[in-house]
């Protein structure tokens, strides 16, 4: 395996981590390694488990980079070396093995040990000052003592040895047990709950070979007790008067009074109730450096240079590392089986469908899941990578065979075979059924109409109309509901008068024939709601002007009489527009082309755009007052161009305009003469060519501003060049 293959593998494995399950599995495996490598401090085999540890980190290596030859030969060699360790190390494998079973450490982890029963506080107190007292005075007249303190571990074994008694522990009851002419003075006294249980009690002796030969069988058994049980015992030496005590398999010797009380009340006397407990169950199976026990067998160091195999700290995070190792090596390469949780998988309705498809038949009704919860069982290299994107969860329509709710059981598979291959088994756990309802589906498109009752229009102003987007919805489920669906109305509520165009939205609502409202079971909408414009006209009543055209320059319009049919037009539209407004016109009058007496015009009203007419009326009749004009004929020889180009000459050919009809009023009229009359030529509006060309002339009539000729006269010139 490649390194960065075998950085996804532990990747992926880390990821199928169970918090619970794992954790407890590299904890155990800590702790049995950390037991390892205390008992591997402690005993002649430190040097062979720092080897054996080697051993193990390279077999892991080489398993790793897939070394198959390094592989094989540290596989036999552990084979081997395991078997050979059991026969060699057997009497300290015995020893670990008796005290694991006198053990009550998981009792304890779980609900608390004897030690810290508050209620034994004063008992203890007592015994260990009487203990203290004793050892002092048998100390000083050389009188040889063995007292063993129970703790955790049950000593009825080592109690069954000896003479059972139940006395209290003061310094004169001790003095008589092992004073020289009692029978029971060569044995040692089993203390539990701070009363003597038992005395002259025969204890294991221990085979520790770097004790001095300065201590005898009295120390030996002493240590021995401490090595098969957590007691703690108390010796005084016979022959030198020397206290010492032992715990753990450690003896720490030339002890005084008050160095001895000082151990006894931390590792013998319960807490006070009120006292916190700061050091935690593991903690406490540690062992402590700052601890006075920590010594050696002959005083206050160590025998042995204090390297960092001797420092517990190092010991319980190496335990831990190589739980952890071995937890990886086990998950990736031994047994790589595992499984692993995926949420938030998403139902996939359409695999399967043509089951019921097939039967006219369609998903009305189903439950709103965010996500199924799916197990991932597998390879643990692999499956560690696997997401929701890669699963599929669907439905199972075996039991679909019409309309009406049906459970379905659900399924799920992984999909992507590429990337994950092999045999990997999907398990839908939470929800493992649902319900959905089945039945004959169809589609119908409903125009949606808005229902504008409910809103407000300002004083001036007015509903000119509405609209709403979108304009129709498509509408699906059974025929049966639909049927029932005659309208969808957006109805609008709005606070307030509106004076003004607005969009709001508005959530539509399914109408019956007697338009009520219809609550669907089953019917989907594309969209359940729709942005509702109310557009707000400005209502004017404004007046209506005539523009009149074609008259001469200065001609007074206010001379002419005429009148409208109606004078007035009542209209609406945006505020902003038709604020602006002052009148409305019709189309324009040209009097010299449309002019006639006694005659009726019709003439349609001009709306700007966006302003509609409320009256319902879009023509006007013009009529005109002629009982005060007259008309006259005239030939005009005044004839005169003006705005004629500077490249261009303009020759007038033509001598006289005959013809020229003229109204005015009367009066006017009859002063006329044709010498005040001019035919003019306005070149600017012109497209002049050379050559002879036929043009255009107004009529003009300085001498007054109340009279207009009619008809179209034209004149002959040529036009040269300069």
């Amino acid at each position: 395996m490649l390194p960065n293959q075998m950085f996804n593998a532990v990747l992926s494995s880390l990821r199928t981590f169970d918090p619970l399950s794992d954790t407890l599995d590299i904890l155990i495996i800590s702790f049995v390694f950390y037991q390892l490598l205390q008992f591997a401090r402690k005993s002649r085999a430190g040097q062979l488990v720092k080897g054996i540890i080697l051993i193990l980190v390279f077999y892991g290596l080489a398993v790793m980079l897939n070394l198959k030859t390094v592989t094989w030969v540290l596989n036999n060699v552990i084979t081997i070396g395991f078997m050979a360790a059991v026969v060699i190390f057997q009497p300290e494998l015995r020893r670990t093995l008796e005290r694991m079973g006198q053990s009550t450490m998981w009792a304890n982890l779980l609900v608390g040990n004897r030690r810290s029963d508050p209620s034994l506080r004063g008992a203890w107190q007592s015994a260990v000052v009487a203990i203290c007292d004793a050892a002092e005075q048998l100390s000083d007249t050389r009188t040889g003592a063995l007292m063993v303190l129970e703790r955790n571990n049950n000593l009825d074994e080592i109690i069954r040895t000896g003479t059972p008694m139940h006395a209290d522990v003061i310094p004169e009851m001790l003095g008589t047990i092992f004073y020289e002419g009692t029978p029971l003075h060569d044995g040692a006294v089993v203390i539990r709950d701070g009363v003597i249980v038992a005395a002259g009690c025969v204890l294991p002796l221990s085979n520790n070979l770097e004790m001095g030969k300065d201590m005898g069988t009295r120390h030996r058994a002493g240590l021995g007790m401490s090595e098969n049980s957590d007691a703690i015992v108390v010796i005084v030496s016979e022959e030198t008067g020397i206290i010492s005590m032992a715990k753990n398999g450690v003896l720490i010797r030339r002890l005084d009074r008050q160095n001895l009380f000082n151990l006894l009340q931390e590792e013998i006397v319960p807490p006070a109730e009120d006292e916190e407990a700061d050091i935690s169950p593991l903690q406490k199976l540690l062992p402590n450096p700052n601890n006075p026990l920590a010594p050696g067998l002959n005083g206050a160091a160590p025998k042995g240079p204090r390297t960092i195999w001797n420092n517990p700290v190092f010991s319980a995070v190496l335990a831990i590392i190589m739980g952890f190792a071995m937890w990886i090596i086990v998950t990736v390469y031994i047994d790589p089986q595992g499984s692993t949780t995926v949420t938030g998988v998403p139902i996939n309705y359409t695999s399967g469908a043509s089951t019921y498809t097939a039967q006219g038949l369609d998903i009305v009704e189903k439950p709103d899941i965010e996500g199924v919860t799916v197990k991932v069982e597998g390879n643990s290299t692999i499956i560690g990578n696997i997401r929701s994107a890669d699963i599929m969860v669907y439905p199972s329509y075996a039991g679909v065979s019409g309309a009406g709710k049906v459970t379905l059981r659900l399924q799920a598979r992984v999909t992507n075979t590429t990337d994950f291959p092999g045999d990997i088994e999907c398990t839908v756990e939470s929800p493992s059924t649902i319900d959905v309802v089945f039945d004959e589906v169809s589609e119908k498109t409903v125009p949606v109409t808005v229902d504008a009752s409910a809103v407000t229009i300002s004083s001036g102003y007015m509903l000119n109309k509405t609209t709403a987007v979108p304009a129709e919805i498509t509408l699906r489920g059974p025929t049966s509901e639909l049927d029932q669906v005659s309208s969808i109305v957006a109805p609008v509520q709005m606070d307030g008068e509106l004076a003004d165009t607005t969009t709001v939205p508005a959530t539509l609502e399914l109408r019956d024939e007697e338009g009520n409202a219809f609550t669907p079971q089953y019917i989907s909408m594309e969209s359940d709601s729709a942005n509702v414009t109310l557009t707000v006209y400005q209502v004017r009543e404004l007046p209506l002007e005539v523009d009149f055209i074609g008259a001469p320059n200065g001609f007074d319009v206010e001379s002419l009489h005429y009148s409208l049919s109606q004078q007035t037009l009542c209209v609406a539209g945006p505020a902003r527009t038709i604020s602006a407004l002052e009148a409305l016109t019709v189309t324009d009058f040209d009097l010299a082309r449309e002019f006639e007496p006694g005659r009726d015009y019709q003439r349609l009203i001009e709306l700007p755009a966006g302003i509609v007419s409320l009256d319902g009326v879009t023509n006007v009749t013009l009529d005109f007052d002629t009982s005060e004009m007259t008309s006259t004929k005239l030939n005009v020889s005044n004839i005169r161009a003006i705005n004629v180009p500077s490249n261009y000459e303009l020759q007038i050919l033509s001598s006289i305009v005959s013809g020229v009809t003229l109204y005015g009023p009367a009066d006017e009229i009859e002063k006329l003469s044709a010498d005040s009359i001019v035919a003019q030529i306005d070149c600017q509006s012109l497209n002049l060519t050379v050559g002879q060309q036929t043009i255009a002339v107004s009529i003009q009539i300085p001498s007054s501003s109340r009279i207009f000729a009619t008809g179209s006269y034209t004149v002959q010139c040529e036009v040269t060049s300069k």
